[in-house]
Order: C-alpha cells, then sequence, then structure tokens
C-alpha cells in the first residue's frame, strides 16, 4: 500500500512539474510581447494558440 502512494506521488509530482514548467513558458511568452509592445488584444491571441498548442 505505501508503494502505491509513493508512486502516486512521484507521478503526481512529475506532472505537477511539467505544469509549472508550461505556466512558466506561456508567462514568460506573455511578458515578451508586451515588452515588443503589442496590444492586449494580439497577446490575448498569440497566448491562447501557445495554450493550445503546448496542451496538445
Amino acid at each position: 500500500m505505501f508503494l502505491r502512494k509513493e508512486a502516486l506521488a512521484v507521478f503526481l509530482c512529475k506532472i505537477f512539474k511539467k505544469i509549472k514548467c508550461r505556466c512558466k513558458i506561456i508567462e514568460d511568452f506573455k511578458i515578451s510581447l508586451m515588452e515588443d509592445g503589442k496590444i492586449p488584444k494580439t497577446i490575448e491571441n498569440y497566448v491562447g494558440d501557445i495554450k493550445a498548442l503546448i496542451s496538445k
């Protein structure tokens, strides 16, 4: 029983690490768009596209 819980914990940590990494990529991309002077609607569209691409 303990091994199953431990394996589940390791699995979930790997999943959350990937999610955190994806969030960091998206946030960095959003910041770079703002720094480039893109308008909010363009940023929203680009970020939406990246989120869709990453979640596949």
